[in-house]
């Protein structure tokens, strides 16, 4: 990244004027996790500069300190409690639930207040944050990065880049689609060219990094990898969708980066694994193009496998993260298959609890509990959002907005949904009709927006291809 373009962030807590003005005209939206590992490049597959066990420091990828040590101290934090971060994509627990228990219940109609905007490059992935800082995954010309900011006042502190030849089938972004996963001070990062790397949240330095396209020889796609990592204390567990090399599921060694285990001969989709506890057990759901697969996390040993999904082509994937709650698992995909709930037992194959094709058949957006319901959108354009009744499946309510096909999360009972078109509404669950609490008139972002909101310390984060902004969510 040259000098001039990095000038336009310095600065603390103004807004800056400088903003990129390229804008996507038409781009399918790959929410929840947006995986998938199709984009092409012009490098040799398994041709990565960086092994496990390699000095980092020897390759390609440059990191650039935007601030020194000194003026880094001086950078005002906010006070930091891990609950209250949002680390990963979907939040602490993937599930779109924060545990923030102050927000505020209205805005104006302009939306709350905006405490700091900067430009940002193209992708979809989300923003996620951690210790007081904030990282976000985008491309800028040939250059694809890394960047840490304060995530007070956004005050840059580092970038880590490497250079892309990422190119899609169709005319999408050919950004990063996966979002970071932060874990004790060490951020998982999958490039859009299916690259997979560990870096340093203090310095940005690269630990390590695995070419998981060029290992594990997953199908060629229509967009870029986008499966975003799901972390536990000793290892890195990823959707790559190796079929033909047995390694649908990868399981790697976070301190080093070298394999553990590949498991299933299914095909890659644009849906995160996600760990579940059911009976005493932890068990990984991790679904594909072909459905929902449940592995015992430590050897990769598949307990059973329910077909579910639309059939794959440019238009339509499985996209959206499962959401996981004991003896639970529900799934979602559309146009068509709709909407399942899974009892999942400590032995033999899961149970149909309940089902429904049409109530919500969300195509790329997430899925949210919140106060007894799962709440999500349907497929087409001018989407309804409705709530289901999580222990029987039966409708509470539908919702008529101009958010159309939304992302969302949820605090407690009220949840914040973040429109196709760049308007913001929140509403309380807590009755039988939704509580229609603020929603903004106009955008409070370009459209479109594809990324998945971020809620930290009461501070709402969302981004498009173009800017990236802040609000204020604390309550008096």
């Amino acid at each position: 990244m040259d000098t001039s373009h990095a000038a336009e962030w310095l600065g603390t807590g103004q807004r800056l004027v400088n903003r990129l003005a390229n804008r996507v005209g038409v781009a399918i939206l790959l929410g929840g996790a947006l995986a998938c590992a199709g984009c092409t490049s012009d490098r040799p597959p398994g041709d990565d500069p960086i092994r496990p066990g390699v000095d980092a420091a020897a390759t390609n990828n440059s990191v650039r300190s935007i601030n020194s040590d000194a003026q880094i101290e001086k950078i005002p934090t906010q006070p930091v409690d891990p609950s209250l971060d949002w680390p990963r994509l979907h939040g602490p627990t993937a599930n779109g639930q924060s545990a923030e228990q102050n927000l505020a219940r209205s805005w104006p109609e302009s939306g709350p207040a905006e405490l700091w905007r900067i430009p940002v490059g193209k992708g979809y992935s989300s923003p996620v944050i951690a210790a007081g800082k904030l990282i976000i995954q985008e491309r800028i010309g040939e250059t694809e990065q890394l960047r840490a900011i304060n995530a007070s006042d956004a005050t840059p502190l580092w970038e880590s880049g490497y250079l892309t030849n990422a190119s899609n089938k169709t005319s999408y972004s050919n950004g990063p689609y996966s979002t970071p996963t932060v874990s004790d001070g060490v951020i998982f990062a999958a490039s859009a060219e299916g690259t997979l790397r560990a870096i340093d949240l203090e310095t940005g330095n690269v630990h390590w990094q695995r070419d998981l396209a060029g290992d594990f020889r997953p199908p060629p796609l229509f967009f870029s990898y986008g499966a975003s990592p799901l972390v536990d204390t000793s290892r890195v567990y990823l959707n790559v969708g190796g079929d033909k090399t047995g390694a649908g599921v990868v399981c790697l060694d976070r301190q080093t980066g070298e394999t553990v285990w590949t498991s299933t001969r299914y095909s890659p989709s644009y849906s995160s694994p996600v760990m579940g506890d059911f009976g005493g057990q932890k068990l990984l759901l991790v679904m594909l193009t072909e459905g929902l697969v449940c592995l015992e996390p430590d050897t990769g040993a598949e307990r059973w496998f329910y077909r579910f999904g639309v059939e794959l082509s440019a238009e339509r994937a499985n996209a959206v993260t499962p959401i996981s709650y004991s003896p639970y698992v529900i799934i979602v995909a559309g146009p068509g298959p709709g909407i399942v709930c899974l009892e999942v037992p400590t032995t033999g194959q899961p149970v149909e609890k309940w089902k429904d094709r049409r109530l919500i058949d969300s195509q790329y957006t997430n899925l949210v509990l919140a106060h007894g319901k799962i709440l999500g959108a349907t497929s087409r354009r001018s989407a309804l959002i409705r709530a289901l009744d999580v222990k029987t499946g039966k409708k509470t309510w539908e919702w008529e907005t101009d958010l159309c096909r939304a992302n969302s999360l949820a605090a407690g009972p009220l949840v914040l949904f973040l429109g196709e078109h760049g308007h913001l509404g929140l509403i309380d669950v807590s009755s039988t009709e939704p509580m229609v609490l603020a929603l903004t008139k106009s955008s409070v972002l370009a459209t479109p927006c594809y990324s998945a909101p971020a809620l930290a310390h009461g501070r709402l984060y969302i981004r498009n291809e173009q800017e990236l902004a802040c609000f204020d969510l604390r309550g008096q």
